[in-house]
């Protein structure tokens, strides 16, 4: 039971970095949108 504890210790310190995993995510998806977007910005023309 002790194990368990200290387990879950563990994992309620890690919860101040859970905004990494969506940081991540966005900072992937920022090149592909932005070329996305100015290719369709630029067929407008």
């Amino acid at each position: 039971m002790y194990a368990f504890v200290q387990l879950q210790q563990l994992l309620d310190k890690t919860r101040a970095f859970d905004f990494l995993g969506p940081l991540a995510l966005r900072l992937y998806l920022v090149p592909i949108f932005w070329m996305a977007g100015t290719k369709k910005l630029a067929d407008m023309d």
